[in-house]
């Protein structure tokens, strides 16, 4: 794990369409050590600064999860962007060979961002260079395009939808929806729907306002206990009860 939690700093104005936020993680305290990630339906581009000439890599749309490795001495300066709409920003075509990894990845007109990022004195004055290239990349894109309004709904309905159905309040066959979101997001409709619950039943036990795994298996929209806790195996690794201790 990083040696300690990101700072976060939250975007704001027009960039929260594109972007949840940037964050900054610790140094590595010695070579070989990692920091996990649990699937949440987002890519994140990091930016490896302090351990050689500064990199970029994207980390794709994780659906299981997985250690990462750290560089020693190394820094990681974060931008993790919205569910669907990484692609719109990003110097990059498909991103479903990115699922479950990650590859070196740059912004569009990146330029010499990343040396200017390097040699920034601390997380604010980085973040804010970042934030300010992205809001010239949003304030050139167009409308929300299918894949992005798709993983708007179903982030607002929670996960709780049915493909088919989201497909024809699209206006598109189910089929071209799948073949889009994996495009542009690395991952089918079907599993962000599955990762958006989990996300939100973690949250609801994170926070304990459930009681039991029955009331959570309810709250977070699952057939039964036993559907509740396949899905807590498959994207965090443990039981429900495990994850909350």
């Amino acid at each position: 794990m990083l040696n300690a939690l990101p700072d976060w700093r939250e975007a704001d104005g027009a960039l929260r369409r594109f972007v949840l936020g940037f964050w900054q993680g610790g140094q590595a305290a010695a070579a070989g050590e990692t920091f996990r990630i649990l699937p949440d339906g987002s890519l994140d581009l990091v930016w490896e600064l302090g351990a050689g000439a500064p990199r970029s890599l994207a980390f794709g749309t994780t659906t299981r999860p997985r250690e990462a490795a750290l560089t020693e001495r190394a820094i990681y300066l974060g931008v993790r962007f919205r569910p669907g709409a990484a692609h719109r920003l990003l110097d990059a075509g498909d991103l479903a060979p990115l699922t479950d990894g990650d590859a070196p990845c740059a912004l569009r007109r990146e330029g010499d961002l990343a040396s200017r990022v390097a040699e920034s004195r601390d997380f604010p004055a980085r973040a804010a260079l970042i934030a300010a290239h992205l809001a010239r990349l949003a304030a050139d894109a167009d409308a929300p395009d299918l894949s992005e309004r798709a993983a708007r709904m179903i982030g607002a309905q929670g996960g709780q939808v049915r493909i088919g159905a989201l497909a024809d309040r699209l206006g598109v066959t189910q089929r071209h929806l799948e073949r889009q979101c994996r495009r542009d997001l690395g991952i089918g409709p079907k599993m962000l729907a599955r990762i958006t619950r989990f996300r939100r039943a973690a949250a609801l036990l994170s926070r304990g306002e459930v009681r039991s795994g029955a009331d959570l298996a309810a709250a977070g929209g699952y057939v039964d206990q036993a559907h509740l806790i396949r899905e807590f195996q498959e994207f965090a690794g443990t039981t429900p009860r495990m994850f909350r201790n």
